[in-house]
Parts: structure tokens; C-alpha cells; sequence
């Protein structure tokens, strides 16, 4: 899809199609083309004005990039929620990729024997930076192939995953959830800790992977950051920066549970962001969020213990408070902004679901009797979290039934399914909810 912002948006919903296909009795098969990640990087990059990705020279590498992984993670995702019964993968630049007998074409061989990369090749390599926010969709795209080799039924199976080995005294926490699952609320539940000196901030870090102001999060600005870099030479900066911040933090023999988000901007300096997938505002909003994935691996070869508390609520309640309630991208349709919560859905998806179970534990907005909050506060290290959250909000929360435009409801299928999926990924986790 060409456009500046619009094809950061939209994707070919599969899950759609195979409903359809089901419904209507067709026999569907999709046929999923794979690619090397880094080919894949090097074209989308050099040929940035051909895919409809920009039409100057202006945009950065890394911003590139992210439409890239933006797509890589909804693939991911949608084969996720197929049955493998759906789709068979092919390489079709390799001999062996058989995509003539797939497709019944005798000629197709012939003709893909022709095809070259001779595009692609080039005398200057990817830059570092790119280099490195490409290893995340390697290890990414490890997981597709082992979907498309059948070796894996369903994302309970797959093997290809971080492995968590450190657990020590003194750990760094993220709450990673969609926009609209109650940042805010645990915000002011977690300022409330850290004025007491129940809990920590690690401001450095913070700022290191994302400048306490809103527009760090501008996709192109190339804005101070790790998660808000668009440069290949300033990702690569930040890289640094956190790789050697946390060594110092697992050097500093330092004990207690740090907060990395949900700290607010006037506390202890140069410290606070919600960082919410997506975060924040602007034409490229889908692609404005972190990665817990960048961030265990690199924790992970710095010997600190990395958390990550996953935040779920109802879909509807996420449209509802996004759309209806706080008016995101007012300016547009609405089922605009729910394509933006449906594509960082898939990325959230795709992010956790290769993370080892041990790394996160999960709450529920509608969990009305807290049941979660015990084992999200044995993660945090505060034994009393559940009287705490109940004190934040003075009343218990009541069972409500949000009243969602019946119209509306065939537009958010797909949205339901990621968010489905993604809260069945607790069921890996110590942080199950019932």
C-alpha cells in the first residue's frame, strides 16, 4: 500500500479471509513467501521510493525498517492464529522451492529461474545500526519458518524462544500492554510506591531507551532513544548506551525492584514515560512502541533480571476507551484507529510469544477480585500489591457491561483474535488468570 502513513496501517487479513472461506465453502490455500531478513532489510531500504515507503531521501533506515517489522510481526501473527491446514511457506528464489506443482503452473520454474537479485546486491553494506535492529526479526522470522515446517501446531510448541537465566535480588520491570488496558492506573499506583520507597526508578535506562518527552515517540524525528531512533547511526548510539548501562546496573551489586515505564516526567529528574503499544500520537502512531524483546536480550548478556508484567483487557473495553472515550485519531474513521490497535496487537503478540513464560507475568483490567495482582506483585517484590491497587482506587472495581455499537463489531474480529491470543499466552505464565 503506498502512502506516508497508510502503509504502515494496512495489511492482507488472512484470518478474515479463511472465516469467509469457511463460511462461504471455498477451498483457500495461502501460499506464504519467505524471504532473508537481511535481503528483505537491504531492499526495503535502498529501494525505499519503489515500495511506496517515501518519495525523499529524507526518511530514516531504521524508520524503514520498522513498516518492515511491522508486517514481519503481523505475518507472524495471522499464521499463529491459522491452522496449519491453511497455508504452505515457500523461498520462491530457490530451485527447490516447488512453487510451480504448488500453484499448477509447469512454466512458473522457468520463469523464476530468471529471476535475479541482482537489485539487492550492492557495494555498501547495511550500516551496523540496521544491522542490529535486524537480529529481533531474525530470531522472528526463526519462528515463522518453524510454523511453515509444520514443526510447530500452534505457538505453545514453539521452541524458538528466549530463554531466561537470571534471577537475582534486584530486577528492571516493564508493564507492556495495548493502549487502553490501564497504564494510568497502575501509574498512580507505582508513584505511590516509589514515593514511599517500596519501589525504584532506574532514570537512566529510562531516558536511554526513551526521551521522557511525547514526540521522542515521532516514528521519522529521529528523536533521543533506543526505541526512538530512526537512524541507523543513532539506534546504534543508543544500543551502546543500554548494553553498557545495564552491565553497570548488574555491577552495582544494587538490590530492590526498578521501574523502566510508568514513571511519571516530574519525578527524580529525567525520568518518566508510559510507553504503551502503541505510544503517543501522530500519523505513523502504529509504529510508536517498545520492544521487550530488544530489551531481555540485551538484559539477558548483561546478567540483570528482566521482567515484564503483561497488562490485558477486553477488546471491546480497548475500543471503547481509544475510540470512543478518549478520541484517538478523531480526525479519521474509526475503524482507523482500530487497525492501529489491531497492528500493535500482532506486534505484542509476536513479542511475547518469543519470550520464555519465566520473563512476564500477567493482570487482567477485568479481573474484578484482583486474583492476578498477587502474582504481579511477587514479581515486583511487594508482597501487599493487591491492598495497595484497592487503595489507589478507593472502591473496588464493579462488574459493567460496555454498551459496543453493534455495527462496529464485525470491523474488530481480527483485533479479537490477537488480543485473544495474546491473553492466552499467560496460560505459559505463573500470571494465568482463569
Amino acid at each position: 500500500r503506498y502512502g506516508k502513513s497508510d502503509r504502515s496501517q494496512f495489511h492482507p487479513d488472512l484470518v478474515l479471509l479463511a472465516e469467509t472461506a469457511d463460511k462461504s465453502g471455498w477451498d483457500l490455500e495461502i501460499i506464504v513467501l519467505l524471504q532473508d531478513v537481511e535481503i528483505l532489510g537491504e531492499m526495503f531500504i535502498r529501494n525505499q521510493t519503489q515500495y511506496g515507503i517515501s518519495n525523499d531521501k529524507s526518511r530514516k533506515d531504521i524508520a524503514i525498517l520498522k513498516v518492515m517489522e511491522m508486517s514481519m510481526q503481523n505475518l507472524y501473527a495471522q499464521l499463529a492464529a491459522l491452522g496449519k491446514e491453511y497455508y504452505r511457506c515457500v523461498q520462491p528464489l530457490r530451485q527447490e522451492s516447488h512453487l510451480d506443482e504448488i500453484i499448477g503452473l509447469k512454466s512458473l520454474g522457468k520463469h523464476l529461474s530468471d529471476i535475479t537479485l541482482h537489485e539487492v546486491h550492492s557495494s555498501n553494506p547495511l550500516p551496523s545500526g540496521s544491522l542490529r535492529f535486524l537480529e529481533s526479526l531474525k530470531f522472528l522470522k526463526k519462528s515463522i519458518d518453524e510454523m511453515c515446517n509444520h514443526k510447530i501446531s500452534n505457538i505453545a510448541d514453539n521452541g524458538n524462544i528466549l530463554k531466561k537465566t537470571v534471577v537475582s535480588s534486584s530486577r528492571l520491570v516493564f508493564f507492556a500492554g495495548l493502549e487502553g488496558t490501564g497504564h494510568h492506573l497502575w501509574q498512580s499506583l507505582i508513584m505511590g510506591l516509589l514515593n514511599r520507597t517500596r519501589l525504584k526508578a532506574n532514570c537512566t535506562l529510562n531516558s536511554l531507551l526513551m526521551s521522557p518527552t511525547g514526540s521522542c515517540w515521532n516514528t521519522y524525528k529521529n528523536k533521543n532513544g533506543l526505541f526512538c531512533s530512526s537512524s541507523s547511526g543513532k539506534y546504534g548510539k543508543y544500543y551502546k548506551r543500554v548494553k553498557k548501562a545495564l552491565r553497570d546496573f548488574a555491577a552495582s551489586n544494587t538490590t530492590g525492584t526498578f521501574m523502566l515505564n510508568l514513571v511519571r516526567r516530574d519525578w527524580n529528574g529525567d525520568c518518566g514515560s508510559i510507553a504503551s503499544y502503541p505510544c503517543f500520537s501522530g500519523e505513523d502512531k502504529a509504529l510508536q512502541k517498545p520492544d521487550v524483546v530488544k530489551l531481555a536480550k540485551l538484559s539477558e548478556d548483561a546478567g540483570v533480571d528482566f521482567r515484564v508484567v503483561l497488562l490485558q483487557r477486553k477488546t471491546e473495553e480497548l475500543v471503547i476507551s481509544d475510540i470512543w472515550h478518549r478520541h484517538f485519531n478523531s480526525r479519521h474513521p474509526k475503524l482507523y484507529e482500530e487497525r492501529v490497535l489491531e497492528n500493535n496487537a500482532a506486534s505484542l503478540y509476536a513479542q511475547i510469544s518469543t519470550l520464555d513464560p519465566r520473563f512476564y507475568s500477567c493482570t487482567h483490567f477485568n479481573d474484578h477480585g484482583f486474583s492476578s495482582v498477587e502474582l504481579v506483585g511477587k514479581l515486583m517484590g511487594i508482597v501487599d500489591l493487591k491492598g495497595e491497587l484497592a487503595h489507589v482506587m478507593r472502591v473496588s472495581k464493579t462488574h459493567q457491561t460496555v454498551k459496543f455499537p453493534r455495527r462496529h463489531a464485525r470491523f474488530i474480529r481480527t483485533l479479537r483474535a490477537y488480543n485473544s491470543a495474546i491473553n492466552g499466552l499467560c496460560s505459559r505464565s505463573l500470571g494465568h488468570m482463569d
